[in-house]
């Protein structure tokens, strides 16, 4: 279908930032922000441009299905031009208004969102249900990755991105043709055997890891036939499990040898199936409990009007959803929560899935080349220090080691960051049809540690903020401060042992520079740098280059 010319004159769009939701007292539910988007579109010719589908998502999970939904498609010609096939109707829940005037159409769109996950004034409930939380889903989602989007395409800075990865082909062009000059081939092969290695053990590793996943979907299936009491020693066996799961694939990996990048994605994609897990038996198990309490008539007896209708309207399609090819559908989706319905796109735009798999095969080339050109002679070079040099040698050897490793690790970071969040799990997406595609936010931007870890990577910090931080504020009765220390402490347990995977040593460099981001961000928080964004940034940037290539070269040196 041809692009049709829109402008963006009216293009505002006011919409809640994750600050604004978590820092919202989790004593209290309530809908927040509630916003409006105007966009114009010119006329082609005698006609204008609007498009709009039916939508299947609800506001919160388990809404009837009778709801209105709408969707619409908004961008504008630049965004059209440079991504033909980009554009498909995206499933949502938006009240939204159509006005034509003239030679415009206004679409109108009032988005609401659900800050919290705990009842709202827990007091007036019965005992039953005043400790259990209650997990929305939210009705505000993005279309577009932070790269895809027409605000990017559109921004006065997005020349530099495209010179960003002129540069990088330029420079990975010359690396190989200066080694076919001096040494008779583009490339050398330590990485590439590297790769090549064990790679059928790993992918039947890989599959039987996933199908191990699939005890988690049962065991809620039991539990809404009651033949397991999910309250009472259903969720310790669920814990249970996952211990032994992270267990026995950890060291099942590690006991065969394989090398250790085949090691760390194992454990990588074993701590996301846990995730996935997680989520799925907790919210279940959670839709069981409030389907008997609403069950029960001296419970229904003591709830008002308004929370009676928040809980019924919470349960929704439950326990329908538990279906093999629910929770199938729920394992290819690029989340770690789970939800009783997720925005889906009409169709899979297989020019998007094209340009994905190229980006991706081309950006693991690049990252071939630097890892073999650069890193991998520092590697060598670090690990006989380490073997041979004494205490006091490797601490002399380590600032010259340190500046080998900056320059080439930073780039490879910034590239992993891409490969993943944006390729990756925008191609996952797009296959899958999910219509959220909100992997990451503009991290880049960042004047606080506290935005970094929120934006750098979406889908855990969604399942960190729901399963960590809000049920221990819940359940263990902690603070604010309390539940945030907790969910730093356990994330930098989890990123410490990916440590001890890569280098199969326990350090705890990367464990105690993680807890650093605390004390950090409460000097972030102080007036003198709210008062100075650019020096926060500045600041943000200098951890940035600097942390990543430190923690490297500590854990190659000792």
């Amino acid at each position: 279908m041809p692009a049709k010319k829109r402008s963006n004159k009216a293009h505002k769009e006011k919409v809640p930032s994750s600050e604004e939701l978590q820092d919202v007292d989790l004593n209290t539910t309530e809908e927040v922000q509630s916003s409006s988007t105007s966009v114009s579109s010119k006329a082609a010719g005698k006609g204008k441009t609007a498009t709009s589908a039916p939508h299947k998502r609800s506001k919160a999970a388990g809404q009837n299905e009778d709801a209105e939904h709408v969707s619409s498609e908004i961008s504008d010609a630049r965004h059209q031009k440079a991504h033909p096939d980009t554009l498909n109707a995206v499933e949502v829940t938006e009240d939204v208004k159509i006005t034509e005037k003239k030679d415009e159409i206004i679409v109108e769109v009032k988005k609401k969102q659900v800050a919290s996950s705990l009842a709202s004034n827990r007091h007036r409930l019965p005992v039953e249900l005043r400790n259990i939380p209650r997990f929305y889903q939210a009705a505000m989602y993005r279309p577009y990755s932070v790269l895809d989007s027409p605000e990017w395409t559109n921004s006065k800075f997005f020349g530099f991105y495209v010179l960003f990865w002129v540069a990088i082909s330029v420079s990975m062009l010359r690396i190989l043709l200066l080694n076919v000059f001096k040494n008779g081939y583009p490339l050398g092969r330590n990485v590439i055997a590297t790769l090549q290695r064990d790679w059928w053990h790993v992918g039947l590793a890989d599959l039987v890891m996933y199908i191990a996943m699939y005890p988690t979907f049962f065991m809620q299936y039991a539990v809404s036939k009651k033949w397991v009491n999910w309250k009472r020693y259903g969720w310790i066996l669920q814990h249970l499990y996952q211990s032994a799961y992270l267990v026995t694939f950890v060291l099942y990996a590690r006991a065969r040898s394989f090398t250790w990048i085949a090691q760390i994605f194992l454990t990588l994609h074993c701590l996301v199936q846990i995730m996935k897990m997680h989520s799925f038996a907790v919210f279940n198990g959670y839709m069981f409990y409030l389907k008997e309490a609403l069950e029960n008539p001296k419970i229904v007896e003591k709830l008002d009007k308004q929370d009676l209708e928040q809980y019924t309207e919470q349960l929704g399609k439950y326990p329908k959803n538990l279906t093999l090819h629910n929770f199938f559908m729920y394992t290819m989706y690029p989340t770690c929560v789970y939800e009783l319905e997720y925005p889906r796109t009409e169709k899979i735009r297989w020019g998007f899935v094209f340009r994905q798999v190229v980006a991706t095969l081309g950006i693991f080339m690049c990252m071939t080349i630097i890892a073999e050109q650069s890193m991998h002679p520092i590697a060598v070079q670090a690990s006989e220090l380490r073997e041979h040099g004494s205490l006091l040698t490797r601490i002399k050897g380590y600032p010259l080691i340190f500046m080998e490793v900056y320059a080439p690790f930073m780039l490879l970071y910034i590239l992993t960051f891409y490969i993943i969040w944006h390729s990756i799990m925008n191609g996952i997406a797009e296959l899958s049809r999910y219509g959220d595609r909100e992997f990451y936010r503009d991290w880049w931007n960042s004047t606080e540690w506290a935005k970094f870890a929120r934006d750098w990577n979406v889908p855990v910090h969604n399942f960190l903020q729901r399963h960590v931080y809000t049920s221990s504020r819940l359940q263990l009765q902690l603070s604010k401060g309390s539940a945030m220390f907790f969910t730093f402490l356990l994330s930098s347990v989890v990123h410490e042992l990916a440590m001890w995977v890569i280098f199969g040593r326990l350090r705890g460099f990367l464990f105690g520079l993680q807890l650093m981001q605390l004390p950090m961000q409460l000097l972030s928080n102080l007036k003198f740098f709210k008062s100075r964004p650019t020096l926060g940034l500045v600041t943000f940037w200098f951890g940035i280059a600097l942390g990543p290539s430190i923690l490297c070269s500590l854990y190659l040196t000792f």
